[in-house]
């Protein structure tokens, strides 16, 4: 996950109409855990630790002579020796998270604990707790400046944690009951990885025979209060009559021009993000069909992305189960592959070969590029790479020289260019230079395109819907992100933003899985779509996980487990969507007219002409299709203010009726994470089969001539909390 960087002047937006803006007047936070697996991880590690039962003066008058890690972690004081015991206690890959959340929260003691890039590779590699890492003596060099180990810390001064101990300790409440469960099911994950097992075709038919029938209680006990919430839903959109303008209500006047035409959509602009961990989910075979129903909604051959930290952080190459499963889903969806590489790990080249290896002996040209690389900023010890004598260096130089030798060993000149990089963790975190020194170095020899990551800069914890959903803090991304784009334009190599949502960490529960992450979604999609990128894969992390515990908040569809379907077989991960999904609908039927189609469509001019009293967070782009129609989306951020919306278009769209459809939310409101509807239709109630439910609901919607009789206006009632696409057609 990417985090939050420095704050800056919002600049000017382009391609949208904003009728009013939210000010953002949240802190910015001043680190964050590079995902959501960083959370958890530490959180279940420290929950064994108990507190030192020494006094703080007895910790800070720790002797100088040598000290093994044990003992380095029980002299450190409060949360410093917390994080120390937890690296120590923590096995194999864990110890990833828990070394980048030392080293963000207390890097004074980091430093002094002794990991070093070598010791840090062996712990990562072993399967026993503990550290191969050698604490540095009281009186040690630790900084390029001259400072000194003093009492365990460099400089001889605990640094002041982001990572607040009440936070620590809230994660830990929450994540207590489920710690031995998780444990017990990552030993089964493993054996059956090892097993390779996978059921055949009819066990699969028998499968759903017998879900259905599991199903079937549970459903007709939904039953009644669904109906009775669905009422709820109806009432609130009749009680408005959104058939017609509301006299009440206060009228925006927007004009939408046919031309010139604006930037292209990238045919599969919207993509999405998974964690290597639990990919394999998609591609059981018991249940492959329900994930390719989802799938399938966003392109005929939707691109998906499989990295993140799982990529630098794993010490071997994943198994033939997970490429079996990735080729059946790869069959059920056609879809197509970036597949992350690692490039932390000293021997990045051999376990990159392999990788390419079995990409290509079990998903040949499905695989469209390699990412080489993941966020290399939030390393456990800091932006750098294995230099020539096989030492780690730190820095920007020597992480680019590192880069370089890895692509070539892997595409050398000559060969087809299918990588990517450098991954940054956000928009802001380098220097622009940087990203030019990576695309120079690469665009004759082994870059296909660039690639960044983005989460809104703003503080996770305290932010309300109305300052993520607000005008600056979106424009603030944008903006640095064009100054990557002008880069990539320059040197004609396309900028993909290869992991991105709504919030880092996995996003907030009650926000991100809200209805205000499907209205982030949507309106981002258009943002970065109209700004040049080529691609905007939203992060789904690991998806979930059989204890249920960790499904990201900000997942579109996340993965939930049938349990007990059938005797000794591994619980069923069946599709589950959230709020978020509905944003991904929106958009693509703004961007390709349809779902399971490609984007067909430009950016084209719009501009506001009256604001009138609309005080709400109104958002208006529009899109022209190949064939001449316009699809101008309308976007209602704002928690409670209504607004209508007067559309003047050009006279070509004036002899047809358009076509209006709706997003709305559930009894909640804009905080409704159930029963929201799209086009009339919603997932309640879809089971396992990944299938949206019930019939289109459609609105034709008569043109009316302006006053001048040169144009026409089309009057759109947009309530609190909602969405409306309105396709008009074009006629000669």
């Amino acid at each position: 996950m990417g985090r939050e960087g420095d704050r800056g002047s919002p600049s000017g937006h382009a391609g949208a109409s904003q009728l009013t803006i939210s000010v953002c007047r949240s802190t910015v936070r001043t680190a964050a855990w590079t995902a959501a697996g960083v959370a958890v991880t530490l959180a279940v590690v420290l929950l064994l630790l108990p507190f030192s039962g020494t006094t703080l003066l007895q910790q800070l008058t720790a002797p100088s002579e040598a000290q093994s890690f044990a003992d380095r972690c029980s002299k450190l004081p409060g949360f410093h020796g917390q994080l120390c015991s937890a690296y120590s206690q923590a096995v194999g890959e864990d110890k990833w998270a828990v070394a980048s959340a030392w080293q963000q929260a207390s890097p004074a003691s980091y430093i002094c604990a002794g990991l070093s890039m070598e010791c840090l590779q062996q712990d990562l590699s072993s399967s026993a707790a503990g550290s191969s890492c050698t604490p540095l003596r009281d009186g040690s060099q630790c900084a390029a400046n001259g400072k000194r180990c003093k009492r365990s810390f460099c400089g001889g001064k605990p640094a002041g944690s982001p990572v607040g101990q009440s936070e620590v300790q809230a994660l830990l409440a929450t994540l207590q009951q489920q710690q031995q469960q998780q444990r017990r099911q990552q030993e089964e994950d493993e054996a059956t990885l090892a097993a390779g097992s996978v059921a055949n075709s009819s066990t699969a038919m028998q499968l759903q025979t017998q879900q259905q029938q599991q199903q079937q209680q549970q459903q007709r006990d939904a039953d009644a209060p669904v109906a009775r919430m669905l009422g709820a839903r109806w009432s609130y959109s009749q009680k408005y009559n959104l058939d017609k303008p509301i006299g009440a209500w206060p009228t925006a006047t927007v004009s939408v021009s046919s031309g010139p035409l604006g930037k292209r959509v990238t045919d599969t602009f919207l993509a999405t993000s998974h964690e290597y961990l639990r990919v394999g989910d998609y591609g059981d075979e018991r249940i492959v069909s329900a994930w390719a129903n989802i799938f399938k909604m966003l392109s005929p051959s939707p691109v998906v992305r499989v990295g993140g930290a799982s990529q630098d952080k794993m010490t071997r190459v994943p198994g033939d189960s997970v490429w079996i499963a990735l080729k059946k889903f790869r069959d059920a969806t056609n879809c197509r592959f970036i597949l992350g590489l690692p490039l932390f790990p000293k021997n990045s080249i051999g376990m990159s070969q392999k990788i390419m290896a079995q990409s290509r002996k079990y998903l040949g040209d499905s695989v469209i590029g390699y990412e080489l690389g993941n966020e290399p900023e939030f390393w456990p010890n800091g932006l750098g790479g294995w230099g020539s004598d096989g030492k780690w260096k730190a820095g920007f130089e020597a992480y680019a020289q590192w880069f370089h030798k890895v692509a070539l060993a892997i595409n050398p000149c000559g060969s087809k260019k299918m990588l990517s990089g450098p991954g940054w963790g956000n928009v802001n975190t380098q220097p622009v230079s940087w990203l030019a020194r990576i695309l120079y170095q690469g665009k004759e020899c082994y870059l296909r395109e660039l690639n960044v990551h983005f989460y809104p800069y703003i503080n996770n914890e305290t932010v309300t819907a109305t300052q993520l959903l607000s005008q600056p803090l979106q424009d603030f991304g944008v903006s640095k992100y064009k100054d990557y784009q002008r880069i990539g334009t320059k040197e004609r190599l396309g900028i993909r933003i290869s992991e991105t949502n709504s919030l880092y960490g996995g996003g907030r529960p009650s926000l991100s899985d809200t209805l205000v992450g499907a209205l982030w979604v949507a309106d981002a999609l258009f943002a970065f779509s109209d700004a040049g990128a080529v691609g905007f894969h939203l992060h789904w992390g690991i998806g979930g996980h059989p204890t249920e515990a960790l499904g990201q908040p900000n997942t579109g569809v996340q993965t939930n487990y049938a349990y007990n379907v059938r005797p000794k077989e591994p619980p069923l991960p069946y599709p589950s969507v959230h709020a978020p999904w509905y944003g991904y609908l929106f958009w693509t039927i703004a961007a390709a007219g349809d779902y399971g189609r490609h984007a067909d469509a430009n950016f084209v001019p719009v501009w506001v002409q009256n604001r009138g009293r609309c005080s709400a967070n109104m958002k208006i782009w529009a899109l022209k299709a190949d064939m001449g129609d316009l699809r101008m989306a309308l976007l209602n951020k704002d928690e409670a203010h209504n607004c209508n919306v007067r559309l003047i278009v050009d006279p070509q769209y004036c002899k047809k009726a358009g076509i209006l459809t709706r997003l709305l939310p559930g009894p909640e409101g804009i905080f409704s994470k159930g029963m929201i509807t799209w086009q009339g239709q919603t997932y309640e109630g879809s089971g396992l089969t990944g299938k949206i439910q019930g019939s289109k609901a459609v609105q034709q919607l008569m043109p009316v001539k302006t006053k001048d009789g040169k144009r026409c206006k089309f009057e759109v009632p947009v309530p609190s909390a909602s969405g409306a696409i309105l396709a008009a057609k074009w006629s000669r």
